[in-house]
């Protein structure tokens, strides 16, 4: 049960007016205006974001029988925190006629254990992506699933003359896209527009506003999604009421 309630407005010119002592927000939703009197609204803009990522670059001499290691945790798809190892040992067919040929091998062994879960379509599994690049091949990055909440984070270690150093891309959250909708309950058919201002209402209310998943609860949040680029003057229209 949310004590919140999300709609979706795709009129890309949608400005908010009041018809009867009520202010229709979305198609075929409005509410009474005293709600909308003296409330706190405040308009997140559209933003893409970006998925937090593990970097690991290889580095060194992998010998033969050498163990690479490289584990990740995520908190991203359940609740129930995801840690797993992953372990490459160096076999004859990964070492290459250089050091440098080696270690891209040795990346690329990685990316295919990751990319063999990323393609089986788990659905809790927390990583989107796993590629190899770099002027030498030999830089793995691996990226979260989805943009709107954090993430993932991860180590790397070998027992050999081999290195994988690990850095990291910070989270930054998505505001607006399609995913951030579907979070807050919008139906994937409402969906209509690429990008969306996300326009948060804190209702002045004192009674339950049945509601989808919100029914018998004192809704105390609105989050109203409209075409990105009229969230600023549909918040100024709000504050008006």
């Amino acid at each position: 049960m949310r004590n919140e309630i999300a709609v979706v407005n795709n009129t890309a010119g949608y400005a908010p007016a009041l018809a009867n002592g009520n202010v229709e927000l979305s198609q075929g939703f409005s509410v009474p205006v005293g709600f909308l009197k003296g409330a706190n609204v405040v308009n997140v803009v559209h933003a893409a974001g970006t998925g937090s990522a593990v970097i690991i670059t290889f580095g060194g001499t992998f010998g033969l029988a050498d163990t690479a290691k490289i584990v990740i945790e995520s908190n991203l798809t359940s609740r129930q925190k995801f840690v797993k190892a992953y372990t490459v040992t160096i076999t004859s067919d990964l070492i290459g006629a250089t050091a440098a040929a080696t270690r891209t091998n040795v990346a690329n062994a990685f990316k295919n254990k990751f990319l063999r879960e990323i393609n089986a379509g788990l659905l809790d599994y927390p990583i989107s992506t796993a590629v190899v690049s770099g002027a030498a091949n030999n830089v793995l990055t691996i990226t979260q699933k989805g943009k709107a909440q954090a993430g993932i984070s991860g180590s790397g270690y070998s027992d050999g003359a081999g290195t994988l150093v690990k850095t990291s891309v910070a989270f930054v959250p998505s505001n607006g896209t399609a995913a951030d909708l579907k979070l807050k309950g919008i139906k994937a058919s409402d969906i209509t527009s690429a990008s969306y201002d996300t326009v948060k209402i804190d209702l002045s209310i004192d009674a339950a506003i049945p509601f989808i998943d919100s029914k018998g609860v004192i809704v105390k949040e609105l989050y109203l999604f409209v075409v990105a680029g009229r969230g600023a003057a549909t918040k100024t229209a709000i504050d008006a009421f």
